[in-house]
């Protein structure tokens, strides 16, 4: 009688597994402006909104020096999700300030994935205006022309729209100055004039300088 002779044989594949790797980002600004100088902190997350593990998850930003990092993830599981924040010192002279956040990884098949968000945040300003009048050096004679000297200053850390400077003398109202824009600390001279009176030994004026927020456009 014959032995049993056995049989074998095996085989593999490889087959491929349908992926959809995702990531979203979303931002917001503080609920409050920032005053200028001051430190900025916003929110954020991140999702991963496919269907595969992510690797190397990180969130960079480009305050207060390009590519931050703000968040790094080594994996990061299908519907998991991070919350980060990131803070910059608000330059001065600005109505607003704008940061761009972006996100990169990769699936761990080494798809890539990515987001980006911009925010413009705003930013809290407070105007103000100083002006100032000198006399001339001579004392000047009744009824002759007194012409006096005067700077308006923006003293506030944001621009101011049109600046208007107005005298008392010779009639109400009277402008001295006027100029469409003057930035942050910026200084301008004018220079004004009027007849004296004659039955007096001083006389008094007043200058009224009026402008607008550049950020209330």
């Amino acid at each position: 009688v014959n032995p049993p002779k056995l049989v074998s044989n095996s085989s593999e594949s490889t087959c491929g597994v349908a992926l959809t790797p995702g990531i979203a980002m979303v931002a917001t600004c503080p609920l409050s402006p920032t005053p200028a100088l001051s430190v900025l902190t916003y929110a954020g997350a991140i999702t991963n909104t496919g269907n595969v593990t992510l690797k190397e998850v990180v969130v960079y930003s480009d305050r207060p020096e390009p590519n931050t990092p703000l968040l790094v993830i080594p994996l990061m599981p299908p519907g998991a999700a991070a919350a980060f924040n990131g803070s910059f010192l608000v330059p001065p002279g600005g109505c607003s300030v704008v940061t761009s956040l972006r996100v990169a990884g990769s699936s761990i098949c080494d798809q890539p994935v990515a987001d980006s968000r911009t925010l413009n945040c705003s930013v809290l300003t407070s105007p103000a205006i100083v002006v100032t009048e000198q006399c001339p050096q001579e004392p000047v004679g009744p009824g002759e022309t007194l012409t006096y000297t005067g700077t308006v200053r923006n003293s506030g850390d944001v621009a101011l729209v049109n600046v208007v400077v107005t005298s008392a003398r010779p009639t109400p109202g009277t402008v001295v100055y006027q100029t469409d824009r003057l930035e942050p600390g910026a200084v301008a001279n004018f220079t004004g004039s009027y007849a004296t009176p004659t039955d007096s030994c001083l006389v008094l004026n007043a200058l009224e300088a009026t402008g607008r927020d550049a950020c209330s456009d």
